[in-house]
């Protein structure tokens, strides 16, 4: 009996199993970079820039060559300055701000020669937290914590956006 209810649950286990990986279920973030994509230029070149970090970072772990000059045939990834904001959701009872929501922005545009791939595009990450009146400190920390986590997230999905873009077809 014991032995039939154990064998029960593998079944089902390995079932479930083989549906998920028969879909084409991936972790997210595990993907492939197209051929076209394996090598690229990123301007304007400010590596002191924190985002460019980051998405330089990303591309390289992700196997990405980033080329020192544009060349042809090589796509051209083109990206503005990213604005961090700040916008007040909920006051507390002293009249303080005691919800924030934190915002980066920035546009980025791909092409390849002459050929515009992908139009300048807006990027747009935000996320909420919570102020503490006697806890300026840890405050300040969540609050570069939350900044470092919306430079990851927005390389994340410029990558992710990247991926979809196609080649000119050649005739």
């Amino acid at each position: 009996m014991i032995k039939n209810h154990i064998s029960y649950r593998i079944c089902i286990v390995f079932m479930i199993a083989a549906i998920v990986s028969g879909c084409g279920f991936h972790l997210r973030g595990s993907f492939l970079i197209p051929v076209h994509l394996q090598k690229l230029f990123v301007t304007p070149d400010n590596l002191y820039e924190p985002l460019q970090r980051t998405i330089r970072r990303q591309l390289k772990q992700k196997g990405v060559l980033i080329i020192p000059q544009t060349k042809p045939n090589v796509l051209t990834l083109t990206l503005t300055e990213p604005q961090f904001s700040e916008r007040i959701l909920a006051y507390g009872s002293c009249g303080q701000s005691q919800c924030l929501q934190l915002q980066l922005t920035f546009k980025y545009q791909v092409d390849c020669g002459q050929k515009i791939l992908r139009r300048l595009t807006l990027i747009r990450i935000s996320r909420d937290f919570t102020t503490s009146f006697n806890m300026v400190l840890s405050t300040n920390n969540e609050k570069s914590q939350i900044h470092s986590e919306l430079l990851h997230e927005a390389a994340s999905q410029l990558i992710r956006q990247l991926i979809t873009v196609l080649l000119p077809k050649t005739t």
